[in-house]
């Protein structure tokens, strides 16, 4: 045999290890894929299984089809849209003398010779109420600033307080004939104007006597300013007395023209409105002292009975003996719209509702009446 030449032998080594396949490498089972080899199936997306069958679902006819139902929102009684009120008649009662609202607006309370109406203002055309306390009516009614209790001026000369969900009554003072009522916003003070001439300031609600202001004429109303600091009254003497009732004494004397038969302040404490026997509404400024803001408002044709202003006090709503109920702008001056409210008889008493949105009047033939936006 024939010796191979070195390259020829080198070349067989290099084709004999081309051939070879290294033990350590695995062998392939799959054929790489390329332009030309067909893609394997797409996994499909995994679904879920319906458990229950929604069925499709209608339009409702009208707003009543709604459920929660929505209770639609009241407007409140503004300058611009006062004349737009209009009057429903809640109830009539026997010789009601005055009414007012919890201070949370739920319930409208009416005192009469039967005792007090509660109206809950969920639905003031259902039947009210009757607390009884057998007092055979009164002359003023004023709810504690929490809302439990009502104050009464009983027509038996006693004050009793009322539990506004029992019923039950506890006399508070006796003895004494009693034409107004106020409490201070604290609920801390009662107000007590008597027919000899007396205010009563008694501690709440223990009923003992802190102090007794001396007028010498019949009072009618009474009312503490917004702070608590200040409390006026009106009376048979024509004259409106403020009091500092924080120090005890005597800060001024507003003189007016017959009786002063109703006081209210404005809710900033700015001002306080008096009604009167002259017929008319005035406006007074409280920071200037002995001064009166000019304006006075003169169109009622007999005495004013009742006044009180709306919440943001922008708005005098009064009530007097000429059957008339008026609604004063008190920015500009002048009167915004007058109702015939009791024909014939005497707006006795008036009061806005805590959010502005309701103004209740009685006359003193009996009926009650709720004005609001239509």
């Amino acid at each position: 045999m024939k010796r191979l030449t070195p390259l020829l032998l080198f070349v067989l080594l290099v084709l004999t290890a081309c051939q070879i396949q290294p033990s350590y490498l695995p062998t392939p089972t799959k054929t790489p894929y390329s332009m030309s080899t067909a893609l394997p199936p797409a996994t499909a997306a995994p679904t879920l299984e319906a458990t229950a069958t929604l069925e499709p679902t209608q339009a409702p006819d009208s707003a009543a089809d709604i459920t929660p139902t929505q209770v639609p929102q009241r407007e409140a009684i503004t300058i611009e849209n006062a004349s737009q009120v209009a009057s429903t008649r809640l109830d009539s009662l026997d010789h009601p003398t005055a009414l007012v609202w919890s201070p949370d607006g739920s319930l409208l309370a009416v005192l009469a010779e039967n005792g007090i109406s509660l109206f809950d203002s969920d639905d003031l055309t259902a039947a009210p109420r009757l607390i009884d306390p057998g007092t055979g009516g009164g002359s003023s009614i004023v709810f504690t600033p929490d809302g439990s209790s009502i104050i009464l001026a009983g027509y038996d000369n006693t004050v009793q307080v009322i539990d506004v969900v029992s019923g039950g009554a506890d006399t508070l003072l006796d003895g004494i004939n009693v034409n107004t009522l106020a409490i201070n916003p604290a609920g801390t003070m009662l107000a007590v104007g008597d027919s000899v001439g007396k205010v009563h300031l008694l501690d709440f609600p223990s009923g003992d006597l802190v102090q007794q202001l001396q007028i010498g004429w019949p009072i009618w109303s009474v009312a503490f300013s917004p702070d608590g600091t200040i409390l006026n009254s009106g009376g048979d003497d024509g004259m409106v007395w403020m009091w500092d009732v924080v120090n005890m004494q005597l800060l001024n004397k507003y003189d007016y023209i017959g009786e002063v038969w109703t006081i209210d302040f404005s809710p900033d404490g700015i001002f306080f409105a008096t009604g009167s026997a002259d017929n008319s509404v005035r406006l007074w400024d409280v920071l200037w002292a002995g001064t009166r803001r000019e304006v006075t408002f003169e169109e009622h044709g007999n005495d004013v009975l009742a006044i009180d202003f709306n919440p943001d006090g922008t708005i005098i709503a009064s009530g007097g003996a000429d059957g008339f109920l008026y609604l004063w702008d008190v920015i500009i001056g002048g009167s915004l719209v007058r109702f015939e409210a009791a024909p014939g008889s005497q707006v006795v008493s008036v009061a806005f509702s805590p959010d502005g949105t309701m103004l209740a009047t009685i006359n003193s033939y009996g009926p009650i009446d709720l004005w609001e936006l239509p």
